[in-house]
């Protein structure tokens, strides 16, 4: 999926993953991965932790607060 940024139309970012299992990376428009989700997992017992429990990573590149998201191509 390609999202573009409100009030930005020339910036856009790539999703690629699958939403129902939090397995997703964002890539930026040079492909570079700037963000990742995934279920999280419990570090003593290596089991996989509610639906609704995920990891997101951000990297600092990337500046989630400021960009707004607004349509899907």
């Amino acid at each position: 999926m390609a999202v573009e940024v409100y009030d930005s139309p020339g910036v856009e970012y790539l999703i690629e993953g699958c939403f129902p299992q939090w397995c997703c990376k964002v890539f930026n428009a040079a492909k570079e991965l700037v963000a990742e989700i995934h279920r999280k997992v419990d570090p003593t017992t290596s089991v996989m932790l509610g639906k609704e429990v995920f990891w997101l990573c951000i990297k600092p590149a990337f500046d989630a607060a400021s960009e707004k998201v607004c349509s899907t191509h």
